[in-house]
């Protein structure tokens, strides 16, 4: 391959209102085509959105005016500390632009021999509290009160964490969006709606939600297996959902949802999990 993995030069935010994903890729000794550098971009991207709506030090409890995922080349020589005209050009294909913020990696604490300053392009992604402004108001409340631990664990002393995940994001969405979830097998038609915005598989583009937002739809769909298939239940975070024949991770299928789009429906999978339970499925 062209580029190695290097290392993550900073994934934080960058002041109060902007966040900013870096990924550093060290180039090796085979020669590059734009088409490998077009391949090797595309799988930085779909690593980047999965940290994105996944990491909590990104959105610190507050909603980001702004994201970016910014990508720099290194080596050994100063040629290859810059993308080649071929390379930017398949960069300004998917989007990014120069950045006139150069990256310190001796200020993001990962430094290392030569990469002390490193020139940015950069991706700005689309936010969907920004986008409609039910999202915002919808995971601003959202914020602070989901736990974030294993669904299995307890949220106080009477109540599961799932649970009450589940019960606050159903207060939530009838609040905001005038939607009654009633832990239905049909209720998850609205989840798989509300984290694509409504798109299609043929228009879907990808909009990025907070880890909160996820996690709760996650436990909600839990939620609702356990409600339609016996004998299911929260186990730990290598197992999160048990069933009979069969286990699942609700949190993982609602951030593959947001990250890939609706042919990775929630319903999909709850209903699945149904069938193979009751022996209609493989």
């Amino acid at each position: 391959m062209p580029f190695t993995p290097g290392f993550i030069a900073l994934a934080g935010r960058t002041n109060d209102k902007v966040s900013k994903y870096l990924r550093v890729y060290f180039r090796s000794e085979d020669e590059a085509t734009p088409e490998d550098f077009s391949a090797v971009l595309n799988a930085m991207i779909d690593e980047a959105r999965w940290h994105i709506v996944s990491s909590l030090k990104l959105h610190n409890g507050q909603l980001p005016d702004a994201l970016y995922f910014s990508v720099t080349a290194n080596g050994t020589t100063e040629e290859e500390k810059v993308f080649t005209s071929a390379e930017e050009a398949v960069l300004t294909g998917a989007g990014f632009v120069p950045d006139t913020q150069e990256s310190d990696t001796e200020e993001s604490g990962t430094e290392e021999p030569g990469t002390e300053r490193l020139k940015l392009w950069s991706l700005e992604l689309p936010l969907s509290w920004n986008l409609d402004a039910r999202y915002k108001t919808f995971q601003e409340r959202l914020e602070g009160r989901i736990d974030m631990g294993s669904p299995a664990r307890r949220h106080g002393r009477s109540i599961g964490i799932a649970e009450h995940n589940a019960a606050t994001l159903k207060q939530i969405v009838r609040e905001v969006f005038n939607v009654t979830f009633d832990y239905s097998l049909k209720s998850l038609n609205e989840i798989d709606r509300i984290i694509t915005m409504g798109q299609s598989e043929d228009n879907w583009q990808f909009r990025v939600f907070t880890p909160a937002s996820l996690v709760a739809c996650g436990d909600y769909a839990g939620e609702v297996a356990r409600n339609i298939i016996p004998d299911t239940h929260w186990e730990d975070q290598e197992r999160p959902l048990v069933l009979r024949t069969a286990t699942a991770s609700p949190r993982s299928k609602v951030t593959k949802l947001c990250v890939n789009g609706p042919g990775d429906s929630v319903r999909f999978l709850i209903e699945t999990l149904q069938q193979v339970v009751h022996g209609k499925a493989l």
